[in-house]
């Protein structure tokens, strides 16, 4: 049974002992932008790359990159719904401990080992997206959600294809990590 995978760009990669240095920026762009959230339980496909892009603009610009990468831990495993996580392990290690070391590895491999992508705005801003997601891509509501967070009102969601949500994922990192304005621009296009 082989204990490794390979990344979108060719690379070895061991999901229970992740090589920082064998992690590129593109893979993570690529495997986010190819996975879909609510484990595929939406009215289109919507990926975790452009979850991560959209929400990225609804805290302050200081944690926008936070947000973007607060995903991260899904890059070489699967989204899990969170009603199960608490149910998953993975070696026999707690499925939250597991997804923490997989974050850990991948913020150390493009150089923010210190990046805390899980303080409470982003938390907030986590709900906010699942309150816009429920109303914009989720078919009707077999009871209620109980969410708190309002989604935005001035803006409809119409989910992009895997490779724009690539690409716009990749830009937004760019522009966080290295400079420039962080347009809203991305939030709007359908």
């Amino acid at each position: 049974m082989n204990t490794w995978l390979q990344s979108y760009l060719g690379k070895v990669i061991d999901p229970n002992n992740i090589d920082y240095r064998n992690v590129g920026l593109e893979d993570i762009a690529h495997s986010l932008s190819m996975k879909c959230r609510f484990s595929g339980h939406c009215d289109t496909f919507y990926s975790v790359a452009e979850h991560c892009v959209r929400g990225s603009h609804l805290v302050p610009k200081e944690q926008a990159l936070a947000f973007l990468l607060h995903e991260v831990d899904e890059v070489f495993s699967p989204d899990v719904p969170a009603p199960i996580k608490h149910l998953v392990k993975v070696a026999d290690v707690p499925w939250s401990e597991w997804a923490y070391r997989q974050e850990r590895a991948i913020l150390k491999a493009i150089g923010l080992p210190n990046l805390d992508v899980s303080t409470p705005e982003i938390k907030k801003a986590d709900r906010q997206m699942l309150a816009w997601e429920k109303r914009d891509i989720m078919g009707p509501e077999p009871i209620p959600w109980n969410l708190e967070e309002v989604p935005p009102t001035d803006k409809i969601m119409h989910p992009w294809s895997h490779a724009y949500a690539e690409f716009r994922w990749l830009d937004c990192y760019n522009t966080l990590r290295y400079g420039g304005l962080h347009e809203p621009h991305c939030e709007t296009r359908g």
